[in-house]
């Protein structure tokens, strides 16, 4: 096909060339003919409308929820920061220009709600997740400890560290009320039945002050061991923030954040309060902090929908100063705050550093607020898939995928990775694209990629993105052609059938449960099922029967679970209840030996299961290595799993797991430091480890999950990893030539509709010229 777009723009050019010199000599006009003006100007007319129909500019990638932001108390020093983005926690150590993702321990079940750090000991922190409580480390978030005790409620969606004491900690549940620990290791109850919103201390006393979801405020005086409830703020909704000034012992003075009625001053220790929102126009406030500066004090705010204020202390009004700062309307659709929490630098006063993070990302500024930037944190080239060529004895090939725009392929095990998303330009997906969001993120989000299990002779590679789009390449990634399935889906895993150099069949499963099916290598899709669509976001898996051909069984995960088909997909068995069902993130892993042994492994966020029937019964594998209640993130099992019963989980928290006897036992395998696992909450259908194909001799494997553009190899059976940097690479703007080209793709029948129509008038006028100037000579010669 690409070859025919070419053979028709040399074709066009050359023609149109053609005519334009034909008329000069029919016309005996020269180049000054008014024919020559009208097929000139039609020309470049088109070839402009060409180039420019080409030039597509995205005002955003896909959004990066930043919900929780903790600086270091030296950052000035250390330039370290933490934030909570999509449900992974990420650590900068260079003021957010790069992060590394932090999980060892961290074992979670629920979303990560709440994030402090100590004044006193920069190295400790608390965070906290709904279902699974509260965590901490000392040593700056290497590794984390579970620290529950005594706590009735594991809900806590906030925790706050008393700046004189990195023991002294609160937690606020959802249902329990408030806790307080001394040691930071057990909890007591100090406020019973009360969902408390915020707490502050006072930095010259042991006075603190704590507030509820219902405007109620209470009051210690000896460090939060017993309360009395003081006063209430009237149909204001929750307390966001309680700020005190740093002579508060003396001064009582403080300024309360509400959820709808903007801010709030009180000079008596929050017995009253008057409100000072004069010039704030959006008064939902989400955090609040202020700035000391000798005798003069600044108060610092954002809010849901406007971000960043400044309020000036002697014309007691609100500035907004959000220069630089973006929304995306999906926040709106979801009704989410656009902005989040503001955390400044301790020397804020001298470097205007501060960090706001919110529904569209993580921004910083560096003069006070007057200029915002946005900080890249889930970074486009985060991988989220690899594969593995089945001749990778012979080949040494593999192909990643990154998050959006980044397709790789390697011929020599990893060593060096080349792009092949050279012809995948934006305007292909823009132009096919029925999706109104697409206009503003990049729709090349990768889900998906797939090597044919005949790729050594075909040469052909597979990949989907997120939305409704199969692509396909026949020459080991150099070109790619694009393919709309029949229906708009999101998140398109693929499963090819072994016997695929005979029979050419591809399925996709999505996550809206669909089941599409190509018997033509890919060209052209048939839905032929359906199961029950997949809770929330998670991502579908597909495995095929080894024997496919000859048992026509598939396995694919759904809303209840997982099921069975054994009629090439066109109807499906529900295979699963219980803990199964109940589960999120399942992945599928099939045995290479399932003619025989009916063995697959699940990995589910309920924990581990096992059959060895095909599905009728399921075996819950219980190991103290994988601790009470696992996250089971990914599995992988051994090629050679016949005679090696291996195969690997990655779990949440602890890492990555080998068992050598069938699951009836664990190893903790290679660096427990390194993230082999899908990052949270980026959609995709990757298995973050796998084997070599040729595992049993080369003892090969490969894996991802780092926040930056890298890969992990051992061949060592997993003992030890080396880490490959992948290059990152972003297709760019077409060029003149590739502008035509690809325009020609797009428009075809357009454009054909289009030069015919030029191409009568142009002859229309040229023999309406031609009469004109015959009749012309033959009056001259009358007249001669």
């Amino acid at each position: 096909m690409l070859y025919l777009y070419q053979t028709f723009i040399s074709a066009f050019f050359s023609g149109s060339l053609n005519l334009i010199s034909f008329s000069k000599r029919s016309l005996g006009g020269g180049s000054n003919s008014l024919l020559t003006r009208i097929l000139s100007l039609l020309f470049l007319t088109i070839v402009c409308v060409l180039c420019l129909n080409c030039q597509v500019v995205l005002a955003h990638r896909p959004h990066d929820v930043v919900t929780r932001v903790e600086l270091s108390p030296t950052f000035s020093q250390d330039q370290t920061l933490y934030i909570i983005v999509r449900n992974n926690l990420f650590k900068s150590v260079n003021r957010g220009d790069s992060w590394a993702r932090l999980t060892n321990g961290l074992d979670t079940h629920g979303e990560l709600q709440s994030l402090a750090i100590s004044n006193s000991d920069k190295k400790i922190l608390f965070i906290s997740a709904r279902e699974s409580g509260i965590y901490r480390t000392e040593d700056a978030g290497s590794s984390w400890i579970q620290s529950n005790s005594g706590l009735a409620d594991l809900n806590v969606h906030l925790v706050v560290i008393s700046p004189q004491s990195s023991t002294t900690v609160f937690a606020a549940t959802a249902t329990k009320g408030l806790y307080k620990t001394d040691d930071g290791v057990s909890w007591y109850q100090t406020i019973p039945d009360v969902k408390i919103t915020a707490v502050a201390f006072s930095s010259d006393s042991q006075t603190v002050l704590a507030s509820d979801e219902l405007g109620n405020f209470y009051r210690s005086e000896n460090l939060g061991d017993t309360w009395t409830k003081i006063a209430t703020l009237q149909r204001v909704g929750s307390i966001r923030a309680i700020v005190l000034e740093p002579d508060f012992s003396d001064s009582q003075t403080a300024f309360v954040a509400t959820e709808k009625d903007g801010v709030y001053l009180t000079q008596d220790g929050a017995y009253s309060f008057q409100p000072v929102n004069q010039g704030l126009s959006d008064r939902r406030i989400m955090d609040l902090l202020t700035v000391s500066d000798k005798d003069n004090y600044t108060v610092l705010a954002s809010t849901w929908n406007d971000g960043y204020w400044k309020y000036n202390s002697d014309r007691r009004t609100w500035i907004q100063s959000s220069k630089g700062l973006s929304r995306d309307k999906m926040g709106d659709e979801l009704k989410l705050p656009h902005f989040e929490d503001l955390e400044i630098s301790d020397a804020f006063a001298t470097d205007g550093i501060a960090f706001l993070g919110g529904f569209d990302g993580l921004f910083r500024t560096e003069d006070s607020g007057s200029d915002w930037i946005e900080l890249e944190t889930l970074s486009t080239a985060t991988i989220i898939d690899l594969e593995i060529s089945l001749d990778y004895k012979n080949d040494a090939t593999l192909a990643v995928a990154s998050y959006v725009g980044g397709l790789y392929i390697s011929e020599d095990g990893g060593t060096t990775l080349t792009p092949i998303n050279q012809n995948l330009f934006l305007q292909r997906f823009i132009s096919s694209s029925s999706r109104d969001d697409e206009e503003a993120q990049d729709p090349r989000r990768f889900f998906d990629l797939a090597f044919s299990p005949s790729y050594s002779s075909d040469h052909s590679l597979f990949a989907t993105i997120l939305w409704s789009r199969f692509l396909r390449s026949t020459n080991n990634g150099r070109d790619w052609s694009i393919i709309q399935l029949p229906r708009e889906v999101r998140g398109l895993t693929m499963a090819i059938s072994p016997n695929f150099a005979v029979d050419k069949t591809i399925y996709i499963s999505t996550q809206g449960g669909f089941v599409f099916r190509s018997t033509n290598s890919g060209r052209t899709f048939k839905e032929v099922s359906k199961v029950d669509s997949q809770i929330n976001n998670n991502s579908p898996s597909l495995v095929l029967s080894p024997t496919f051909t000859v048992d026509k069984t598939l396995f694919a995960t759904g809303g209840k679970g997982i099921y069975k088909s054994v009629d090439r997909g066109e109807n499906w068995q529900l295979l699963t209840e219980g803990k199964i069902q109940a589960g999120s993130n399942i992945q599928l892993a099939i045995s290479p030996n399932y003619p025989e042994d009916k063995a697959l492994v699940v990995s589910t966020s309920n924990g581990l299961f096992l059959t060895h029937d095909d599905g009728r019964t399921w075996q819950e594998i219980v190991d103290p290595a994988l601790g009470e209640e696992p996250f089971i993130e990914g599995v992988a099992i051994s090629p050679d799993y016949v005679n090696d019963k291996t195969f690997l989980v990655s779990v949440r928290g602890r890492g990555l797991l080998r068992t050598v006897d069938q699951g009836q036992s664990f190893q903790p395998l290679g660096n427990q430091f390194l993230s082999l696992s899908k990052v949270h909450n980026i959609p995709s259908a990757g298995y973050a480890v796998q084997f070599s194909p040729n595992y049993a001799v080369d003892r090969t494997l490969f894996g991802f999950g780092s926040a930056t553009s890298e890969i992990f190899k051992s061949t060592d059976g997993g003992n030890t990893w080396d880490i490959i940097s992948v290059q990152r690479n972003e297709t760019g703007q077409p060029n003149f030539i590739q502008s035509v080209k690809l325009s020609l793709a797009l428009h075809y029948r357009k454009l054909v509709k289009g030069l015919l129509v030029a191409t009568l008038a142009g002859g229309i006028a040229y023999l309406l010229l031609r009469s004109v100037r015959r009749r012309k000579i033959s009056f001259l010669r009358d007249e001669g």
